[in-house]
């Protein structure tokens, strides 16, 4: 698997990490938490089907705090 790079310095595992860090999602549903990521720029979430099957709301927040029900 080729390095990870950037302005063509390899990356080290944090730095790759820290790069994915705002695109993951807090997912809270009135049967618990889950997580997802952010797979587009408006706001589509990736999530698997059971963190939120049974459940008619949930609601993302992101790293900063953010939370928006749906």
């Amino acid at each position: 698997m080729p390095a990870a790079t950037q302005n063509g310095q390899q990356l080290t595992v944090q730095q790759v990490a820290k790069l994915g860090l705002a695109s993951v999602v807090r997912i809270e549903t009135s049967s618990g938490v889950g997580s997802g990521f952010f797979v587009s720029s408006d706001g589509y979430i990736m999530t698997n089907n059971h963190v939120i099957a049974d459940t008619s709301s949930a609601t993302p927040s992101c790293s900063g705090g953010n939370g928006s029900t749906g």
